[in-house]
């Protein structure tokens, strides 16, 4: 009788190991991240995702660096998700294919090709919002972009890191810097910064900017707030002029839609629903995927 017992219990045990995760209308409550402990006073959740090495990847963001307990998950096709052992706590919301390395690129961490991660250290204490295809060696080396400004390449293969800008003295931002988007496309890197306080909205002050480089001298295409600039990634287009790159932004009156193509800049004035939206910190994170 006892043995019985025991088979039955351990046939339920297993038959509980096999269950399907729990998901309601497609939400699974397993995968929720929260960042424990008193330190995490503030937003917490997933900065980006990325499709790679046979799984998703997920980083944690959490608003100042402030917090600890989340990073790097991996989420499996059984819908398992596992926290990485190199995870950081951080301000991420980066990711970018690498394709000439073959590795993917999110937070401050490089994974390749199978699944093997390692971390780029200089750049885990950084709030990291953009990496871009490098102009001028991108078989091996990318950009990556702060929050606070700051501008920097990276050697995906040894990992090696270094500052090339300060963003904040360069394009005379005032104010809190919040820099958002990058992306690289016909032979320039577009950067977006979407600071706007009541001095912009007073009209006292400019300091959302977005702003191009041809690795050699900045250029600002427009100064107000811009949250997001982005195109499809296509390597094998022409540098000068594949890629069309498309910017997202606005002003008190109007949604803005920037579409550079074939070397020039459209600028397009869109319907705006509301004006409730109207600050840095409400107007994140509206992004540009391809579908």
């Amino acid at each position: 009788m006892l043995m019985t017992c025991l088979t039955i219990v351990m046939l339920s045990v297993g038959a509980a190991t096999l269950s399907p995760p729990i998901q309601v209308d497609g939400v699974f409550p397993n995968m929720t991240v929260y960042a424990p402990g008193a330190g995490s006073r503030s937003e917490t959740g997933i900065g980006a995702l990325i499709p790679w090495a046979d799984r998703l990847w997920a980083i944690g963001y959490v608003a100042h660096i402030a917090g600890d307990g989340i990073g790097l998950y991996e989420i499996r096709d059984d819908m398992t998700m596992h926290l990485h052992p190199q995870a950081v706590t951080g301000t991420f919301a980066n990711r970018m294919i690498h394709w000439e390395t073959t590795q993917a690129v999110i937070g401050p961490h490089v994974i390749d090709a199978e699944g093997t991660v390692r971390t780029i250290e200089t750049l885990a204490k950084h709030r990291l919002t953009a990496t871009a295809r490098h102009l001028e060696r991108p078989e091996t080396m990318a950009y990556f972009l702060t929050m606070e400004g700051l501008l920097f390449e990276a050697n995906l293969k040894t990992l090696e890191t270094k500052e090339l800008a300060d963003l904040v003295k360069i394009l005379d931002i005032e104010g809190q810097p919040h820099f958002k988007g990058a992306h690289t496309a016909q032979g320039r890197l577009v950067v977006a910064n979407n600071t706007y306080e009541e001095a912009e909205f007073l009209g006292e002050r400019a300091a959302g900017c977005l702003a191009e480089w041809d690795g050699t001298t900045w250029n600002v295409v427009e100064r107000n707030p811009f949250v997001e600039v982005s195109g499809k990634q296509n390597p094998r287009a022409g540098a000068r002029y594949g890629n069309t790159l498309y910017a997202t932004g606005w002003s008190k009156a109007s949604a803005i839609l920037r579409v550079l193509h074939n070397g020039e800049w459209t600028r397009y004035l869109l319907p705006k629903a509301s004006q409730s939206f109207d600050h840095t910190w409400n107007t994140e994170w509206m992004r540009i995927r391809e579908a």
